[in-house]
């Protein structure tokens, strides 16, 4: 049966904003640089902290301190587009089944 379409939304970036909501919701002063060396030089010079990926980590000056979260629980919301008037091949079928029971778990 082919897939229905449904409305979409941009979801390149929720992941982050989500999970920053709820970590500067601690603190009435924060902000977001654009950069990921603008926020490795803020916490160098002791304006705060950042939140970066690990590869971005490598590049910190000498004068931070890394402190490893352990567990994080971060998700992304996703969406499959095909086309509406076809059935799905039989491997992009299982594909949609295994992500499926992957959302439910």
């Amino acid at each position: 049966m082919p897939m229905q379409p449904r409305p979409t939304a941009d979801t390149t970036r929720p992941l982050v904003p989500s999970s920053r909501r709820s970590i500067t919701s601690l603190s009435p002063r924060q902000g977001s640089p654009s950069r990921v060396t603008t926020a490795l030089g803020m916490a160098a010079a002791g304006l705060g902290v950042a939140i970066l990926p690990e590869a971005a980590i490598t590049s910190a000056p000498a004068t931070v301190c890394r402190v490893d979260i352990r567990n994080p629980v971060l998700t992304r919301r996703i969406g499959i587009i095909t086309m509406a008037v076809r059935t799905l091949p039989p491997a992009a079928q299982k594909l949609v089944e295994a992500l499926r029971r992957l959302s439910t778990s």
